[in-house]
């Protein structure tokens, strides 16, 4: 990677949010070698920004992401792409054209698998959370790591629980909805397995079920599948007044 190359990975890791307005601010002020690449108007604008408003921060980044695109187009999405990624499923095309699956981890996590990009050679930890959510989790990989995995068999953990998956999916705001609540019996199994005792509280926030739908589920996950749950709300309402929901 040459000079210019690295400064565009660093511009980049800015426009996405993976570096700090305060550490940009810094790098971008000791780094002269940004004025004759940006030109002088959005140089300066970069220099003269106060990066504790919000406000200046997005229009910094907006027209440094403009200025990337147009002036530095890249043959794939993975540098405009979070360390931590998640991409809703049915809105993923774009990002990951390029990629390339390279190893499945197989059972139990069969959700988990190392991809790479064939433009870039960047490697990614990519998890398909299906059952609940319906989004692609990913993580950008070192070559050391991706090596561990590709010769080695030395995984990452980062999403080896599926419950990691789910609340990576609320927290990025991509949350779906069971047509049938009793569909959520297998993830509300799955989460048990993982996690010996969980609480319904929990189990109802993770599977998007109002607490008293989620108890009778997590019922008949407990009847059925055998695993423990922590009934800490919850009513005897028989599973027949189970309500109807509709997906988002």
């Amino acid at each position: 990677m040459n000079d210019q190359d690295a400064r565009t990975e660093l511009l980049w890791r800015f426009v996405r949010g993976d570096t700090s307005p305060a550490t940009f601010e810094q790098w971008v002020c000791t780094t002269p070698e940004l004025e004759p690449e940006l030109g002088p108007n959005l140089y300066m604008q970069a220099i003269s920004a106060s990066y504790g408003r919000a406000d200046e921060v997005d229009a910094v980044r907006k027209e440094i992401e403009s200025f990337l695109v147009t002036c530095r187009p890249a043959p794939c999405a993975c540098l405009e792409m979070r360390d931590l990624q998640v991409l809703p499923m049915g809105q993923h095309e774009r990002q990951l054209r390029t990629f390339v699956e390279m190893k499945p981890h197989g059972k139990p996590l069969w959700w988990l698998d190392l991809e790479r990009c064939s433009a870039c050679g960047q490697w990614w930890l990519m998890a398909a959370e299906e059952r609940k959510n319906d989004v692609y989790c990913l993580r950008r990989m070192h070559e050391a790591e991706a090596q561990s995995v590709m010769v080695g068999g030395t995984w990452p953990t980062d999403f080896h629980r599926y419950e990691t998956l789910i609340r990576l999916g609320i927290a990025a705001d991509s949350v779906s909805w069971y047509l049938d609540p009793m569909d959520a019996r297998w993830t509300i199994a799955d989460l048990a397995r993982e996690r010996p005792g969980i609480r319904v509280s929990e189990i109802a926030e993770l599977v998007t079920l109002d607490v008293e739908v989620a108890a009778m589920v997590a019922r008949e996950a407990v009847l059925l599948d055998g695993v423990e749950i922590t009934f800490d709300v919850g009513s005897d309402r028989p599973l027949g007044d189970l309500p109807d929901r509709r997906s988002s």
